[in-house]
Parts: C-alpha cells; sequence; structure tokens
C-alpha cells in the first residue's frame, strides 16, 4: 500500500497489526519503524516545495547506510516497479561521479525512496525547470516491436523494416537498464555507446559468474 501511494491506508493497517496481531519481537520492531516514518508528511513537504519553486536541502540515508546531504533545485515524483519515488536534481556529484563514470550528464540526478529521507529544510536559490535527460535509442525486435506500450519520455516512434525504433529521454539508467533486461534480444540500446558499453559490462559480468567464455 505504501508503494502504490496509499499511505494512510497503510500506517492505519500498521497500527492495527501492532495493537491486535501476537507479533514475534523482530517483526514487531520493523512495524514499529515503519510506522514512526513520515513518509506522507516528506511527501506533502516536498510537493509543496516543488509547486512553489523553491530549493531546499534534503538530508538522505541511502541503502549502504550512509548520510548524504543534497541541495535540491528540482523535484518530481516517479513512478517505477509498482512504487513512488522521488527524483531531484541537486548540485552535489561527488557521490555518483565513480557510479556511472560514462555519463556525466546525468551525475546531477537521483532517485531516492521517501522512507529513507530524514531531513527536508528549504533555502535560497533558483529552481530548475526539470531533470538533465540523455537522448537514448531503442530498437524493439519480434514481437515486442507491436507490443510495445509508449511511454511518455519518448520523442521518437517509427517502425522501419519490422523493427520498431524508439527515441527516449533518459533521467536515470538503472531504470531504463531493468525495464530493457528481461527482453533480451527483443529490446537493443543502440545509443549513446556509453550507455550501450554499460549495459555490456553487465552481461560480461554475467558471463563471467556462470563461466561463459566471452572473446577478450
Amino acid at each position: 500500500m505504501n508503494d502504490a501511494g496509499h499511505i494512510g491506508e497503510a500506517q492505519t493497517v500498521l497500527a492495527l497489526l501492532l495493537e491486535r496481531g501476537n507479533l514475534e519481537a523482530p517483526l514487531r520492531q520493523l512495524l514499529m519503524k515503519q510506522l514512526s516514518q513520515p513518509i506522507q508528511e516528506w511527501r506533502n513537504t516536498i510537493e509543496e516545495l516543488s509547486k512553489a519553486k523553491q530549493p531546499f536541502y534534503l538530508l538522505y540515508y541511502n541503502s549502504q547506510g550512509h548520510e548524504l546531504d543534497y541541495k535540491v533545485r528540482h523535484a518530481e515524483v516517479r513512478f517505477f516497479e509498482k512504487r513512488f519515488y522521488l527524483m531531484i536534481w541537486c548540485e552535489e556529484t561527488a557521490d555518483v561521479e565513480n557510479d556511472i563514470p560514462e555519463l556525466p550528464e546525468l551525475w546531477h540526478n537521483r532517485c531516492l525512496s521517501f522512507e529513507r529521507i530524514k531531513s527536508v529544510v528549504p533555502t535560497s536559490g533558483d529552481w530548475r525547470g526539470e531533470l538533465d535527460y540523455v537522448k537514448v535509442q531503442l530498437h524493439l525486435r519480434g514481437w515486442l516491436a507491436k507490443a510495445y506500450q509508449p511511454k511518455k519520455d519518448d520523442i521518437e516512434d517509427d517502425m522501419i523494416n519490422n523493427v520498431r525504433q524508439v527515441v527516449r529521454r533518459v533521467a536515470n539508467p538503472f531504470w531504463l537498464i531493468r525495464e530493457v533486461s528481461p527482453y533480451w534480444e527483443d529490446c537493443v540500446i543502440v545509443s549513446p555507446e556509453s550507455l550501450r558499453d554499460r549495459l555490456k559490462q553487465k552481461l560480461l559480468t554475467l558471463c563471467q559468474l556462470y563461466d561463459i567464455e566471452t572473446k577478450s
């Protein structure tokens, strides 16, 4: 229910479980932590600041246990794989430069989980109109060429020689690769070369893990 954006209903269910459920201590403690997380409060605050075009500082506790602070100059809520995330444009880049060195165009973008936000404080500065993007060309083949459902960031969509050629504005390479991977040979990243190489490296690593020989 949290993932679908029904925060209030989810909090009610948690409270009922804690009140009436005969729960083991670890599960009870986990639910208590979830109940204390002000997810809806953060979302409301951020949406109000975004509507007012008001930059803000955000303190974030990432999945690796690191506390990070960002000066946010654009924010929007997006839905990926059954849940909502916060997409931001921030001034800081040092924490991702080593993660996506091949895509400096996207160093200012972050995709954050609401439950990991620790603090939001308004500040001064200029508000940006949007996130940063790179244009990505995809070739869709076979059954997927007809089955593909256009996305809101698609800016070109043409069928040429039974291959559906789609150009999309991409703000986060992680989610694009997650989308492409299940379709294997039916969905190919054609450009930019930097993103294509990123997927190649993942495939090479997978081959090594499964003892599949590849050309050096």
